[in-house]
C-alpha cells in the first residue's frame, strides 16, 4: 500500500536541504503529532524517518490491532479456528 505521491519542495540546496515540516508528506506531519517520529530536523529525508525502531514497533503493533481486530469480528466456527492458529 502506498499514500498518494507528494510533491516537496526545498530552497534548492543540494547539500544540506532546510525542509519545512509542512514539506513533509502528510503522513509523516501526522506520525509526527502521534509522537511516533520523534524529531524532524529539516535535513533528513521522509524515507529515512520512517527508517526508525518507533516506526518499525509502531508498524507492528498496528498490524497486530487490526488482525485482532478482523479476528473478532469473524463467526466462531471453522475459518476463525484456521486464523487463529496462524495469528
Amino acid at each position: 500500500m502506498h499514500n498518494k505521491p507528494e510533491v516537496m519542495v526545498t530552497d534548492g540546496a543540494a547539500s544540506k536541504p532546510n525542509i519545512d515540516l509542512k514539506s513533509y508528506p502528510k503522513f509523516i506531519r501526522q506520525l509526527k503529532s502521534k509522537r511516533i517520529i520523534s524529531e524532524v530536523d529539516g535535513t533528513t529525508s521522509w524515507i529515512d524517518l520512517l527508517q526508525s525502531e518507533e516506526v518499525a514497533a509502531w508498524s507492528v503493533k498496528t498490524m497486530n490491532d487490526m488482525i485482532q481486530l478482523f479476528m473478532s469480528a469473524l463467526d466462531d466456527g471453522e475459518y476463525k479456528e484456521c486464523f487463529t492458529l496462524y495469528y
